[in-house]
């Protein structure tokens, strides 16, 4: 898939409008050759002279191009399910009933606490005091769109920073779609477990670190 097609898969005109077809790169200062490489354990962006210069070890370092394209690429799904739960949320009300509602929203509140104290401050709980998917949808565009910034220069240093944030909304988001599709809601604690791990196991093979 194209950068433009990746884009354009979510459907969001203001992601869409930082898309570009031909990314470009950092210029090395000492060099002036492009940062092309970047080395996970510094979380640091290189030109190939300077992995010669540093004494580095080039098989320790992944292209900085192919870095920003796989997260952007997992930007782009998460917020795309961040878009389409709130209506699958009004689909699934109808076809499961008052008891499975009222066990759903107690999930999607709590998770939506959790993430206000992860990810904001007391002033900024208050600004985003949303409703949960209108939360969720935010925090995630808002980190897309700053990743689509770094993806444009092939800033994987800078897009290595928001990982952690990234790995954490997914776990969250994924966690209320398996809960979205689950008639039952007795076996919601079981469910969570369940794909919570299959999350963390997706994420520990995209980890860098587990592929140079």
């Amino acid at each position: 898939m194209s950068g433009l097609d990746m884009y354009a898969s979510c459907g969001d005109a203001e992601l869409m409008s930082k898309a570009t077809e031909n990314k470009e790169f950092t210029m090395c200062a000492d060099h002036n050759n492009p940062k092309e490489l970047f080395h996970f354990e510094t979380r640091m962006i290189l030109c190939s002279q300077c992995l010669v210069d540093k004494r580095m070890d080039r098989d320790l370092c992944v292209e900085a191009r192919k870095f920003c394209q796989a997260l952007m690429q997992r930007y782009v799904t998460l917020l795309d399910n961040a878009t389409y739960m709130p209506i699958e949320h009004v689909q699934k009300e109808k076809e499961y009933g008052i008891p499975w509602r009222s066990a759903f929203k107690a999930e999607l509140e709590a998770f939506t606490e959790t993430a206000k104290k992860r990810l904001l401050g007391e002033e900024m709980k208050v600004e985003l005091a949303d409703e949960p998917f209108v939360f969720f949808h935010k925090i995630v565009k808002k980190d897309a769109l700053d990743a689509a910034t770094f993806d444009a220069m092939s800033q994987a240093d800078f897009m290595c920073m928001m990982l952690d944030n990234l790995e954490i909304c997914e776990q969250w988001l994924y966690q209320i779609k398996a809960l979205l599709k689950e008639p039952d809601f007795h076996i919601f604690e079981d469910l969570k477990t369940q794909t919570l791990e299959q999350v963390l196991a997706e994420q520990l093979k995209m980890n860098p670190k587990c592929t140079i």
